[in-house]
């Protein structure tokens, strides 16, 4: 087998993941005749085992595909042809993010094309022909360049082609298909003297290097990272869930409260939604609200959790005849449920039995000996 051929098997070994698991063979047969590197019949025994790891990949991402609900042809919502037509743009954003690095986003919030026409999806469909039409016309002159496109474009199809993924953009699909574009920028680099592609490598790399460092500075805390999000995608519901999260996790309840809020007239409101969002209400000191918003909670899902939130509230704010009751309530719904017996205990300690407080904490401990709180409280029970 030529050196080429090993070269890019043992990059497909190294780098390819479960979506790849049909493109790679793909690629190595297209460098064996792009590079003129023997064909089938010089590496016959190569193509034997991929052509048994190509089947086996291909029963992997099938099952993938038909066992989920964020990718595949069952996505609601979401149809082969609009996934492919929006792809018809997104791989644009993506080239340009390659060779201009900034705006970033977490999240995206990506207009669908329904049809053809729909936000450009024609415009972008055309060019990505033409892309690939230039690389196959001058690929005698711009070897590497051509090779390089076509490397991309392979390398990106599981993702960006006709099967649906439910979050149409994702800046970590481009971390492999984006060696092809190191080519092309090489093929350019290869065609400057020395001593020009040593000074526009450096140019380069000092404005990436400040673009990195500004976009770090976003990772700095999750607070952060999620503020940049929702600035770019002010009216997609993810955002607005996490960094109303974020915000309750470092104690902005009242601002928390009112991106919970935002957030349920962006999406679905379901349980997590409307749990989180009594919590930091209780932590804004709306704690009636809070009895609410878990009130509707359980009219999604009736179970021990719902019930012990409800009874934490109460017993915060001095109702202890109703949080004795939630917890009643919970423990016929699910009495394996530890928390019960935490949060039982500390009505206990408040009311100063101690005895039916290590009671209760130590039946928390029995159904789950690594439970922090209830250790914590039988410790203080004991003092």
């Amino acid at each position: 087998m030529s050196r080429a051929l090993a070269i890019v098997a043992l990059f497909g070994a190294a780098m390819s993941t479960k979506e790849h698991a049909l493109t790679f063979p793909i690629l190595l047969l297209l460098t064996d005749y792009f590079w003129n590197r023997g064909g089938i019949r010089a590496n016959g025994a190569v193509y034997a085992l991929l052509a048994v790891a190509g089947v086996a990949g291909g029963f992997l991402v099938w099952g993938a595909l038909h066992g989920a609900d964020t990718a595949g042809f069952g996505v609601k919502g979401l149809p082969p042809a609009t996934y492919f037509f929006t792809q018809c743009r997104v791989i644009w954003t993506y080239i340009r993010m390659f060779f201009l690095p900034f705006g970033q986003n977490l999240d995206p919030d990506v207009a669908l094309s329904d049809n053809l026409l729909a936000h450009g999806a024609i415009v972008g469909l055309a060019a990505l022909i033409a892309l690939a039409a230039a690389a196959w016309i001058y690929r005698r002159r711009y070897p590497l360049a051509a090779f390089g496109v076509f490397m991309f474009l392979l390398l990106l199809a599981p993702t960006s082609s006709f099967i649906p993924i439910r979050d149409v953009q994702a800046e970590h699909r481009l971390y492999l298909p984006f060696l092809g574009l190191v080519l092309v920028c090489l093929e350019a680099l290869r065609r400057l003297p020395f001593s020009q592609a040593v000074w526009t490598g450096a140019i380069v790399l000092a404005a990436c290097c400040v673009l990195t460092y500004q976009r770090n500075e976003v990772w700095a805390t999750s607070l952060d990272l999620w503020t940049d999000s929702v600035a770019k995608s002010p009216n997609k519901y993810r955002p607005r869930f996490q960094i109303a999260y974020a915000e309750y996790l470092d104690g902005k309840c009242g601002v928390a409260s009112q991106n919970f809020e935002a957030a349920s007239h962006l999406g679905r409101v379901d349980i997590v939604l409307l749990t989180d969002w009594a919590l930091a209400l209780d932590c804004a000191g709306r704690w009636q609200e809070a009895i609410e918003k878990l009130s509707q909670a359980e009219l999604f899902v009736n179970d021990a959790h719902v019930h012990t939130q409800l009874a934490m509230v109460y017993a915060k704010h001095n109702q202890m005849p109703a949080a004795l009751a939630e917890l009643d309530q919970a423990q016929k719904l699910d009495a394996s449920y530890e928390m019960i017996y935490v949060y039982r205990g500390n009505i206990d300690l408040i009311a100063g039995d101690r005895a039916g407080a290590q009671r209760e904490f130590r039946r928390a401990l029995t159904l789950n000996p690594a439970n922090q709180a209830a250790r914590d409280g039988l410790v203080q029970a004991a003092r």
